[in-house]
């Protein structure tokens, strides 16, 4: 009797592990950058955008701006990679200290808002597990204080990658939200409003930030990305990674039917109207996103600074923790982000979306100034980008410029 061959599985799994392995391998400021992105800020934005009806139009806009963010993104990268030096420094030597300092205090500005929104949302978000909004902010600016003070880059990398798992807890709430309550036709329909464009911009923020750009050059350099195929394959995983996430966050807005009245406290809102599990699945998520970019945005502001006005900074290495006066500059933004979160009535929502809004009007100016570098033989060499891209990219600028003109006219 011949006897029948055992396969065996060893083999295919020894490749799957190499596979995912080498998927892990080019995971860095991309997947970070684009992830932390969906902030605490952030993805209550995205909570109130799906609440607000139409959204079809916001998954609609969405969808085109993933591919936008891949390619303003890339363009970070590839400016890291022909200069191999610092952006602040670049615009420096580029126009003089001057211009590089007020683009370095713009940004300091709207980093610090949105640094307001994620130490408020990782508060709210503990106060749900019965953690008192005090404690909770004390905890969440001692774990990000050690993350982006005292650790190098590559270390806090890795930490941060890991910690991005608890995304996945909007892929729970989201499945526990189903069946809708309506028919999804009805979920994403509604007549467009005044309040409509406004929302959009705040998506379009939110979806391609001016502090995500100087975050990826500078990681960059710090990081372990050395080619241009690497960085591109990071900054892919990133972009569907932000737009999945982004899509559940909208889609459970519109599941939970938040309205006006959701919309100033829509944490509170979701844990009265949905139940405790669904609340704190979304909580997990919110939390972890707030800590990711909290560490991402302030370790970027410091970076700018330091960078734009040396007088403040301890030098442009961004791979090293901040020090000297850098690092008392660093604790003064985290402590000053905090302390709005425990002023009694402070509503995370509207600050979030106008957050997200302010952003998104000053992101023409961030990639016009990255264009320029881009197209600068002297800085760029080889990596110089080619005309018909730095085309796509101005047509990406002026759309975002057209948008916000809209928004703030209506």
């Amino acid at each position: 009797m011949q006897e029948t061959p055992i396969r065996r599985a060893g083999p295919d799994r020894a490749a799957a592990r190499g596979r995912f392995g080498s998927w892990l391998a080019v995971w860095g400021p991309g997947v970070l950058g684009l992830m932390a992105d969906n902030d605490a800020g952030g993805m209550v934005a995205y909570l109130i955008t799906g609440g607000n009806d139409h959204l079809a139009w916001y998954l609609g806009a969405l969808g085109l701006l993933v591919p936008a963010t891949y390619l303003v993104q890339s363009l970070a990268l590839s400016v890291a990679l022909g200069s191999r030096r610092p952006v602040g420094v670049l615009l420096r030597r580029r126009w003089g200290p001057w211009p590089a300092a007020l683009n370095s205090l713009v940004l300091y500005a709207l980093n610090t808002v949105i640094l307001v929104t994620e130490f408020a949302g990782m508060a709210r978000a503990l106060r749900l597990w019965g953690v008192p909004v005090p404690a909770g902010l004390g905890a969440a600016w001692a774990l990000v204080t050690f993350l982006s003070l005292w650790r190098p880059y590559r270390e806090v990398e890795r930490w941060l990658l890991g910690l991005s798992a608890g995304s996945l807890a909007f892929v729970a709430a989201f499945l526990l939200l189903l069946p809708p309550r309506q028919p999804w036709p009805v979920l994403a329909g509604g007549p467009l409003t005044l309040h409509t464009g406004f929302l959009l911009l705040a998506l379009a923020g939110n979806s391609i930030a001016p502090w995500m750009l100087d975050w990826q050059q500078n990681a960059v350099l710090a990081g372990r990305i050395r080619t241009p195929a690497e960085g591109r394959a990071d900054l892919r995983w990133g972009a569907a990674g932000q737009g999945l996430f982004a899509a559940l966050a909208m889609a459970a807005g519109a599941l939970l039917d938040l309205g006006a009245g959701g919309s100033a406290h829509p944490l509170s809102w979701v844990a009265a109207h949905a139940g405790p599990l669904v609340a704190r699945l979304l909580t997990v998520g919110i939390a972890e996103a707030g800590l990711l970019a909290a560490v991402t945005v302030s370790l970027t502001s410091t970076w700018m600074l330091a960078q734009g006005i040396p007088l403040l900074g301890s030098g442009p290495d961004p791979g090293a923790p901040p020090r000297g006066r850098a690092a008392a500059i660093h604790l003064l933004t985290l402590t000053g982000a905090g302390l709005p979160v425990l002023v009694p009535g402070f509503a995370l929502g509207p600050v979030a979306v106008w957050a997200q809004a302010a952003g998104a009007l000053y992101l023409p100016v961030t990639i016009l100034l990255y264009l320029a570098l881009a197209r600068d033989p002297a800085v760029m060499g080889p990596y110089r980008l080619s005309p018909a891209r730095s085309r796509l990219l101005a047509a990406v600028a002026c759309g975002f410029l057209a948008l916000g003109m809209a928004a703030l006219r209506a």
